[in-house]
Formats: structure tokens, C-alpha cells, sequence
């Protein structure tokens, strides 16, 4: 696997955990934007 794919791999991965984890410590900006 080339190296950029994998980075962009783990990437994904740690976004989409991050997106379903409430704590995560960028979440109240995110709200506050989206509102």
C-alpha cells in the first residue's frame, strides 16, 4: 500500500471515531458552526 493511502486510511479511521465520540475536544466548535 503506498504510503499516502495509508495515512489517508488511519486519517478516516481516526475522524469517523472521532465523530461519534461526544468528548472529542473540538465538538463545541463544531456545534457552534454548524448552528
Amino acid at each position: 500500500m503506498c504510503n499516502a493511502v495509508g495515512n489517508l486510511y488511519a486519517a478516516s479511521l481516526a475522524y469517523k471515531s472521532a465523530l461519534r465520540d461526544p468528548s472529542a475536544p473540538w465538538r463545541e466548535s463544531t456545534k457552534a458552526s454548524e448552528t
